[in-house]
Order: C-alpha cells, then structure tokens, then sequence
C-alpha cells in the first residue's frame, strides 16, 4: 500500500476539523453555523432561550420590488425559524403562513427579544403555549397577489398561482433538509394560518408531495428536486407534505365567494351608497344565484334543522350573539368598551347586553358596522 505524505494527512485532518467545526463553505440550503440571534424571554414568568435564525429558503430567490427597503427584497422567501431551549429532536414544527387575503406576506416575527409570554387566560397567547411545550416554530413569508409587491426587478408579475404553495413547499423542503442539524422533528410539522393563509394550509395540506409542483419548485431552487435533461423529467428525494392543520376561516369556497358576500351584504353596501348601478344589478343577481346555490347544499345546523337562504342569516346572528356572550366573560365590559373606543369605526349600537349577559344583536346594523370598518 502506498504510504500517503504526511502534509497531505495533515491537510485531510485539518480539512475535517473545519467541517466539523462548520468552518466550510456552507451551501445555499444549510443552516447557518451561527443563529441570527439569541432571544432572552419568559414564559410564564420561567426564563427561556430561544435561538432564531432567519434564513433564504431557497436557492434561487425572486429579487422583488418593495415599496420599503430593502428594494429589491427577499423577504417573501424567507423564513425565520425560533429554536426553544427546551425543544427535542423529536419537538413538533409549527409553520405558521402569512398570506393573509391571498396577499403575499413577507416574513414574520413570531417571537420578540424580552417579551413575557403566559399562558394564562382562557384564551392563552399561542406563541406562549407553543414555547412552553417546547416546540420549534417557523414563520414563513411567501409571495402573492399584493398591490406593490408582485413584480421582480424586471418588472415581471411574480403573483401567480401557484407561487405562494411552492413557496411555502419549499419552506418545508427546507426545514426537512436540515432536520438531522436541528432539534425539532421535519416529520411533524403543523401548519397554521387564518383566512387566505388558512386556504393556504388547506392547499399545502391537500396537495403533498405532488409532482405537478415539481418544475416551479426547481425553478427556485428547493431542496431536493431534480431534473433530467435526457428525459424531461424531474424527481425529489425530499417530501413536502405535513403531519398536520390548525386552520382558521379558510377562505376555500373561490368559485362562490363572490356570490356569498353580494348575498349577506349586498343591501348594505346599496345603503352606504358605494355601488353603482350597475353594480348594484350584478350584486341583485349575485345573491340571487347564492341562495339558489346555498339552498341546493342541503346543509343542516347542529341539530339536524335544514339551511336555508332564508334561515341562515338568523343563524349567523345567534353565533355573533354567542360570540359576544363569551367575550363578555372573558374579557369584561370595561375591555370591550376600550377595543370598541380604539377602533377605527367606533359603534356598539349594533349590539345590546342585558344583565344576566345575553346579548341582543341587530343584524343590519352588525353588517353595516363591518362594512363601514372595512371600506377605504
């Protein structure tokens, strides 16, 4: 056997060293050697350490035009991903999405340098509880339909679908590539997201580790997926599906939202004097087709009674009603007549509570108290 020199074992000895020691040139999907920051907190008054690291998901990012610096920004294919001192290898991973209204999200800050979380109430702060358990959490920005944020530095739309799927696919295929350098188990990741980043979690959920996404994931360089030229194909060694939803007011009914909400607050927009005439003949037909629609379901409430277009709206008004009476307990009168005060569009006369806390809801008031809050 051929004796090696020994520069060249000890170049080989030093060159281990560095790698182990994660001194090498790290690639543009590793983990980085050193977290972007060390956050002090507590959690119910216990001290906790959580590392964060704030990492490019991706290999080939969308430089994106930003109306706020950084122009372009990266910041839709980020993620930051929060390690809590208490978290194992086998720690479940919440994701949580940012894609509120369908609207693309940059990356969020789940958890904050010195805050003091509890867990106390009977509506505990998620954050808290999900530190306390020792979870890994990862907050995840992806790009969308937005008004100042959907185009590249080329001035190329960047928003359609299915960019904001891939992108948090990719996120996931990130979080498994790394999964044997950082506690928390890839194989258990729980994605959470409310309205449009509900929807987005139904997607991700439903669509798991299907190859039709495959070409716009290798498009923007995610892990794990390959092509072949010689065949046209292309192949992953990396899965994308998840353990998991905890999804909030998914909007997933696309096809008749519009319908829908013509149905509910058609008249009221009328009042506000917002549509014109010939919206207000689209919107009369609109909620027409909706309770053509709604009353072809064949839905029925908690006790077996049938839906109907003409019952439903009393039904929506006993769960507002519900809602109210449980605020009520858990926060009191005096809070939610200061979150009624600090609104925006500051009215309770759409809403009554009599001593014994029922609540009494006028429903055409309610309607016009949410549309006239939500108009520009």
């Amino acid at each position: 056997m051929k004796r090696r020199p020994i520069a060249h074992l000890l170049c080989i000895a030093m060159m281990l060293a560095l790698l182990h020691a994660g001194w090498a040139q790290a690639g543009p999907l590793d983990l980085p050697s050193t977290p972007t920051a060390t956050l002090n907190v507590t959690v119910d008054g216990a001290p906790l350490t959580v590392i964060n690291y704030r990492v490019v998901y991706v290999a080939n990012p969308v430089p994106v035009k930003s109306a706020t610096p950084p122009n372009p920004t990266y910041d839709f294919q980020t993620m930051n991903i929060y390690v809590p001192s208490n978290a194992t290898e086998n720690s479940p991973i919440i994701l949580q999405d940012n894609n509120s209204g369908w609207n693309g999200g940059k990356v969020g800050t789940s958890v904050t340098d010195g805050t003091a979380y509890t867990t106390a109430g009977s509506n505990p702060n998620k954050t808290a509880l999900a530190l306390k358990a020792g979870y890994v959490i990862a907050n995840v920005g992806c790009r969308s339909r937005s008004t100042a944020n959907a185009q590249d530095i080329n001035n190329n739309y960047i928003a359609h679908s299915p960019a904001q799927v891939v992108d948090t696919k990719a996120a996931i295929r990130y979080l498994r590539y790394n999964d044997g350098v950082m506690p928390g188990n890839a194989n258990r990741i729980i994605i959470t997201g409310t309205s449009g980043g509900g929807a987005l979690g139904v997607a991700i959920a439903a669509s798991g580790n299907s190859p039709d996404y495959y070409p716009y994931l290798y498009a923007i360089g995610a892990a794990g997926v390959t092509y072949n030229a010689q065949s046209s194909t292309y192949s992953s060694t990396i899965d994308d599906d998840v353990f998991g939803t905890v999804l909030y007011c998914a909007i997933t009914e696309l096809d008749h939202m519009d319908a829908a909400y013509d149905w509910l607050y058609g008249q009221t927009r009328k009042e506000l004097g917002t549509y014109s005439a010939a919206q207000i003949a689209a919107s009369d037909f609109l909620a027409a087709d909706y309770a053509t629609y709604f009353n072809g379901l064949g839905l029925k409430d908690e006790n077996g009674h049938l839906l109907t277009a003409d019952n439903f709206g009393a039904h929506i008004k006993a769960i507002v009603e519900k809602e109210i009476e449980e605020a009520l307990v858990e926060v009191g009168p005096a809070q939610m007549a200061a979150d009624i005060a600090a609104g925006t569009y500051q009215d309770s006369t759409w809403f009554s509570i009599d001593a014994g806390g029922k609540a009494t809801v006028d429903l055409d008031k309610y309607l016009y108290f949410v549309a006239k809050k939500t108009q520009p």
